[in-house]
């Protein structure tokens, strides 16, 4: 769907400057400072563009037009979240900026989807980019949006997910797509400076472990997904490679030091029989002083902080 923004169709102009984006990413030659040059021409660009913004609850593509007031406001937070994209210049990288821009600089709208007032901007991009909380579709809406302007293929996902409706991502990176749920990765209640990443580029497998939807699209890619490309990341079959870890990171220094890492629960929800499976002091092959162990989760994905004096 297109709609008329002044003399301006807006899909035409999204497509114009997703063009001239993938132009830069082919001449991987030029030099940085001429990358982010031509970027921030890009950025100047999106200011000037009166787009509307994208409903992706509806499904009905365009949010009606942006009140004269806070049209200033949501170039500015769009540009801000392109500004930590273009810090980068591989695709993965400015997907992954944007998704980090997003947890980092919003708040889900708890409130008021506690007290069934969720307020319309909610659902929107501008909830995101001008009030700074939204609820599932204003962040999908706010992602795709930057994933379009980036020129990497995204599309919006509906279904549910603890029994209620909701709406992610789908995003393509080298041919393979990949699931997104940038409303799950942000911490409620809003935790500043903590970003997750249990729902970042998963497979269609992962994600229907809590999400229930049927799409067209296959997400099986596995190249880019991010806590598989940690070394702090195990599954729960890989008990003994987990304490060894925590034993060599804690062998490294004489001193105090504290140590993080993540646990993918496979095939089982998880409860505190699964959590103390991972948290037993009694396997780590080091001597120490005084222990503390906190441990957080969020859907599959367990943090365990081990904390060790000496």
């Amino acid at each position: 769907m297109s709609t008329v923004y002044g003399c301006m169709k807006t899909d035409g102009l999204i497509l114009i400057i997703r063009e001239a984006s993938r132009t830069v990413h082919r001449f991987t030659s030029f030099r940085r400072a001429m990358l982010q040059r031509f970027q921030r021409y890009v950025v100047t660009l999106i200011r000037m563009i009166r787009i509307t913004i994208m409903n992706t609850r509806t499904e009905q593509a365009i949010h009606p037009l942006l009140k004269q007031m806070n049209r200033k406001r949501f170039f500015e937070g769009l540009s801000a979240c392109l500004d930590a994209a273009f810090e980068y210049n591989t695709l993965f990288e400015q997907e992954k900026a944007v998704h980090d821009y997003m947890v980092l600089n919003s708040a889900y709208d708890y409130e008021s989807y506690q007290n069934g007032t969720v307020p319309e901007v909610s659902h929107t991009a501008e909830g995101i980019f001008v009030y700074k909380t939204a609820v599932c579709d204003g962040y999908a809406g706010a992602f795709k949006l930057c994933m379009d302007i980036l020129g990497i293929p995204c599309e919006t996902i509906t279904g549910t997910a603890g029994g209620i409706g909701h709406a992610w991502n789908a995003v393509m990176l080298d041919d393979e797509w990949y699931m997104v749920d940038v409303t799950w990765d942000d911490p409620v209640p809003d935790t500043p400076g903590q970003v997750l990443y249990g729902y970042f580029n998963i497979t269609d497998e992962k994600m229907k472990q809590d999400h229930t939807y049927t799409s067209d699209i296959t997400a099986d890619g596995t190249k880019y997904y991010y806590l598989g490309m940690q070394e702090n990341y195990f599954t729960d079959a890989e008990i003994d490679d987990y304490y060894a870890y925590i034993s060599e990171k804690a062998s490294e220094t004489s001193g105090n030091v504290t140590i993080t890492a993540m646990v993918e629960s496979t095939d089982q929800e998880i409860d505190s029989e699964w959590l103390g499976t991972f948290t037993d002091s009694g396997r780590l092959e080091i001597s120490y002083r005084e222990l503390s162990l906190s441990v957080q989760w969020s859907g599959h994905i367990a943090t365990f902080t081990w904390t060790l004096k000496r």
